[in-house]
């Protein structure tokens, strides 16, 4: 049972990468400890769960175990969250700190439909929603928003600041923070992001695209999924591809779906060199890669999923990483164990990962292991 429920004035908010303008209207589940907001923009209807601390029993980052914590990705759903629950219920405890809502692969991305036991697919919202419930059960505690921004050793471990000026140490620490979508080095580009180029196709960046032609830029399965998403509400969808076979990144199943819908077109070798429109995207120019031919393709949208930038900045070289940033394990060391003793890294973040869903939970299950291993030797 929710009460309190209220609106607030109209204001500008940036969700899932997308700038607009909105009318929050909240209510309070006193229950569950969650605050429900429904972000309005004229025909635009999103719901949304901001998780914060139930009234009464607030966490602190003081209060913390000493055991072990876990700093989370860009968003709760940044494949760390699914990794808290595990911890909890292996009695590890910990105090998962995902940062403010980002660019997170999950939380931006459409349901990816080959996740063991969802057949019909499960957005990263959901699922991130299903860890933290079940996360709760087991008293895992959760900061949200509570930034790291900090990794430094001590004495008996490892002290993780924090952007409010608190404090967490503890002897172990899990690092899920997972990486950000990278853009296109195209002039102008900045001037339509948030009204016309995008890095993610959730329901919000779909809406803005029934009837209308729009172009994904990619080779990947996020791009090979946002295609086929898209695909049924625009008029047309075509798929630009710098390289020369979709079979050495995309998978098969996406492949053959992409094959066999009438409405994407997939052009390959073809890169995007300029946008063109006024306040708003009108059409993108490509360059075939074969010939150097350019040619003009109507879009009033344009989807980026051509990779990410692992979320490493705030460790300030503390632990080694590969020559892309990303952090390497396992050297001389427990499996996802990084070049520190007692730090592990798990998910997206984590040089040689598989860049899924279901494999980052499962290091994260697996680092539960990994730590108790640390922990009693």
């Amino acid at each position: 049972m929710t009460t309190g429920a209220h609106s607030t004035p109209r204001r500008t908010r940036r969700t899932f990468g997308v700038t607009c303008r909105i009318c929050v209207r909240s209510s309070y589940d006193r229950r569950r400890g969650k605050r429900f907001e429904s972000i309005c923009d004229e025909q635009l209807v999103v719901e949304y769960c901001a998780l914060i601390p139930p009234v009464g029993r607030r966490k602190r980052a003081e209060d913390a175990a000493p055991g072990l914590c876990r700093r989370g990705g860009s968003d709760p759903s940044d494949r760390g969250m699914p990794e808290a629950g595990h911890r909890t219920m292996l009695g590890a405890g910990g105090y998962p700190c995902p940062r403010p809502a980002s660019h997170s692969f999950s939380a931006c991305s459409v349901p990816p439909r080959a996740y063991l036991g969802f057949p019909s697919g499960i957005s990263g919202a959901e699922l991130a929603e299903r860890a933290v419930i079940q996360a709760e059960k087991f008293d895992a505690r959760l900061g949200v928003p509570a930034e790291a921004t900090a990794l430094e050793v001590e004495n008996a471990g490892y002290g993780v600041a924090l952007g409010d000026g608190g404090r967490i140490s503890a002897r172990t620490v899990v690092l899920a923070t997972g990486a950000r979508y990278k853009s296109l080095d195209v002039p102008g580009l900045e001037r339509f992001e948030g009204c016309g180029v995008y890095y993610a196709a959730t329901e919000v960046e779909a809406l803005q695209c029934v009837h209308m032609p729009v172009a994904v830029v990619g080779g990947g399965n996020s791009a090979g999924q946002a295609a086929l998403y898209l695909a049924e509400r625009a008029k047309r969808v075509r798929l630009l591809v710098r390289g020369g076979d979709l079979g050495k990144s995309m998978s098969r199943y996406l492949i053959d779906q992409i094959e066999r819908s009438p409405g994407i077109e997939v052009h390959l070798r073809t890169e995007v060199r300029e946008l063109v429109g006024d306040e708003t995207l009108e059409a993108v120019v490509v360059e075939d890669g074969r010939t150097g031919e350019r040619r003009v393709h109507e879009a009033r949208n344009l989807f980026i999923f051509i990779g990410a930038d692992p979320c490493v900045g705030w460790l300030a070289d503390q632990v080694e990483l590969d020559g892309k940033g990303f952090i390497r394990t396992g050297d001389d060391a427990l499996p996802l164990e990084t070049s520190l003793p007692g730090v592990f890294a798990v998910g997206d973040v984590r040089s040689g990962s598989i860049k899924r869903v279901a494999s980052a939970v499962g290091e994260g299950a697996m680092a539960v292991r990994l730590v108790h291993e640390r922990l009693s030797g």
